[in-house]
């Protein structure tokens, strides 16, 4: 081949991969912003407050993926399109178990997409290379039954503790008593939380709900919410009841926390029950603390605490 030749044919490949590339010039995105969740609650619902970590982001008819908040992510799509969020927990606390929670998944239309004026909106314009601030609102769905609601702001609770005793020791009872804080920098919201003091006297606590409850009907549809600040390890669960006494279901262990947090803790005693053929009657919930064998004393603060089924 002349060296004539050869340059016009590595003239043509040059040519033929520069249109190509002219074809596949990368596309330009634009950009969703989403910086956080607000919750909605109505009267019988209990605090707003919630620990929405996750967003599930829907444009048009494909699945974006699920985002930690806040987040700016870049979308492919271009013009008016319809855009849904799902607002997700991280399930027991766990980094890994991020879902849709349940309770907050109101509709197939998911929760409310917010301006940047506030005002719910359905759609949304996208300029490629162009960002878009929104947020979103969640509420609790219509399917929600809330069993228990322990916000330690009224007269009487719906919580109590049990009393533990052991004629070994001295003083018999070990039972650490829960109080009612009124403290504004102690609080977590509203005007009052509730607080056990551990020591080396009163070194244990089992908080539980006074009603005993039936047995869901579906699988994972039962859920704890708690606010809590704690020195010392407490333990959220659940006793199931029968004619032949109680069984003991922890759940979830939460380690010290030295500001206010708050934690979404799935039960599912139904599918327990089925899985070693039990008769049960009912069920209740609990929260237990111990005082650490290398600790003296411990504050552990509760507030807010939620029963809910679907």
């Amino acid at each position: 081949m002349s060296g004539l030749l050869k340059l016009t044919v590595i003239l043509g490949i040059c040519t033929s991969l520069f249109i190509a590339c002219d074809k596949e010039e990368a596309q330009i995105p634009s950009y969703i912003n989403v910086d956080h969740f607000d919750l909605v609650t109505g009267t019988a619902e209990g605090s707003n407050s919630h620990k929405i970590s996750v967003v599930w982001i829907t444009v048009g008819t494909k699945l974006i993926g699920p985002f930690d908040l806040p987040c700016t992510v870049p979308i492919l799509q271009k013009g008016v399109q319809e855009i849904t969020l799902k607002a997700g927990v991280r399930m027991n606390g766990i980094a890994a178990l991020r879902m849709i929670y349940p309770p907050y998944d109101v509709n197939s239309a998911g929760s409310d997409v917010l301006n940047e004026n506030n005002e719910v909106i359905s759609t949304v314009n996208l300029v490629p290379d162009s960002v878009i601030h929104i947020n979103a609102r969640a509420k609790y769905n219509d399917n929600v039954s809330f069993l228990n609601i322990e916000a330690f702001e009224g007269i009487g609770l719906t919580m109590d503790t049990l009393e533990l005793k052991d004629t070994t020791r001295t003083p018999p009872v070990y039972t650490a008593d829960l109080g009612i804080i009124s403290d504004s920098t102690l609080v977590f919201e509203g005007e009052k939380s509730g607080k056990f003091h551990l020591n080396q006297e009163t070194d244990e606590f089992v908080l539980r709900t006074v009603t005993t409850y039936d047995i869901p009907e579906t699988f994972g549809a039962t859920f704890i919410e708690l606010n809590y600040k704690n020195e010392d390890i407490i333990t959220v669960g659940y006793v199931l009841k029968g004619e032949f006494g109680e069984i003991i279901q922890s759940a979830l262990t939460l380690n010290p926390s030295e500001d206010w947090n708050k934690v979404y803790v799935s039960i599912n005693p139904l599918e327990y029950i089925l899985k070693n053929d039990l008769d049960i009657d009912s069920f209740y919930i609990y929260i237990r603390g111990v005082l650490s064998d290398d600790k003296e004393e411990a504050d552990i603060y509760l507030d807010n605490i939620k029963l809910i089924t679907e």
